[in-house]
């Protein structure tokens, strides 16, 4: 039995046309979200903290802030410039917050 209008074979040529697009569509999705994916993960970066007060907020203020840009992405280079009064925070017997400094 024919089909009307001359269909008869094209619709078995639509299939096998079909099925490749349908599957490089299918890559392409899977392509971009692994990329997609790959870029959400937290980029390593450096940080520098400046301390040169003896101050002992400040002294605190910079050390929550190391472990908090830390807990966020340890891949985080971090470094503490100290001179001057800042200096007191790393050494024995001048800092008042001796407990902390072994964290």
């Amino acid at each position: 039995m024919k089909r009307a209008f001359g269909v008869g074979n094209s619709d078995s040529k639509w299939r096998t046309t079909m099925k490749p697009l349908l599957f490089l569509a299918c890559v392409a999705v899977l392509t971009i979200g692994a990329v997609v994916a790959q870029s959400l993960q937290p980029q390593p970066y450096k940080v520098v903290f400046d301390l040169t007060s003896q101050d002992p907020l400040d002294q605190q203020a910079v050390l929550r802030w190391i472990k908090e840009v830390s807990a966020l992405n340890p891949k985080t280079k971090i470094e503490v410039v100290m001179y001057g009064r800042g200096l007191d925070l790393v050494v024995s017997g001048k800092t008042t917050l001796e407990d902390c400094r072994s964290d």
